[in-house]
């Protein structure tokens, strides 16, 4: 049950909404799965679903094959050599079909599934069509300069993490990652080693915006 509420209050937010997901909480298997099948299925926006590494994008690639919908459809990016995933892989579809042919299945498909760094790489994700929603997955890990620009294109997000467990990994020492400026620090700015993921739910527990996160807590791992 509180499980429905986070979900219910992430795709009704009209901005941003941080889930929260510890370890075995479904996250990725169960949560993104269903947010991404009911935005399909209850809308007509197209969907950008992210994650920091290419295991994970794997993941949620395995995850959306499980939407039992025939007119669901969903292209990953990325190098041929990252993914298990070749049927929809656009790096090898390019050489095993037409270009005509991909290029009507990208325009016809809502969903793109990439790393961020490819997106970054390859810009032309985004100009391919507009984006009511992104969802990352991994945000935590993500840093703020790393997302910032992908989701200034985008209507609104979802980032799903856990702080505590996949922080991003940084190799600048705190010293020279440190934050001294007030009006930074204001919107919890305080220091370059924080994701966006982080520094926001900072910000919404500091003023109680107990409408743009939630965590999830039932535990089915273990």
């Amino acid at each position: 049950f509180t499980q429905l509420i986070v979900v219910e209050k992430a795709l009704g937010a009209l901005d941003y909404f941080l889930i929260q997901g510890p370890p075995g909480s479904g996250k990725t298997s169960h949560v993104l799965k269903y947010i991404v099948e009911h935005i399909f299925n209850n809308t007509s926006e197209n969907i950008l679903v992210l994650a920091f590494t290419n295991r994970a994008v794997d993941e949620i690639c395995s995850a959306l094959k499980r939407i039992k919908d025939e007119t669901f459809t969903f292209f990953r990016t990325g190098a041929k050599e990252v993914s298990e995933h070749q049927d929809v892989l656009i790096s090898h579809l390019v050489e095993t079909i037409p270009l005509t042919e991909l290029y009507d299945k990208l325009n016809n498909s809502r969903v793109i599934v990439s790393t961020v760094s490819s997106v970054l790489a390859n810009p032309e994700i985004m100009e391919l069509k507009e984006y009511g929603m992104a969802i990352i997955d991994e945000a935590s890990q993500i840093l703020e300069p790393q997302i910032i620009g992908i989701l200034s294109k985008v209507n609104r997000f979802i980032m799903i993490g856990d702080e505590k467990q996949l922080p991003a990994v940084v190799i600048q020492d705190e010293a020279n990652t440190k934050i001294d400026s007030e009006i930074l620090q204001e919107i919890n700015l305080k220091d370059m080693r924080c994701s966006l993921f982080e520094r926001l739910l900072e910000c919404c527990k500091r003023n109680q915006w107990t409408h743009s996160y939630g965590m999830l807590i039932k535990q089915a791992r273990m």
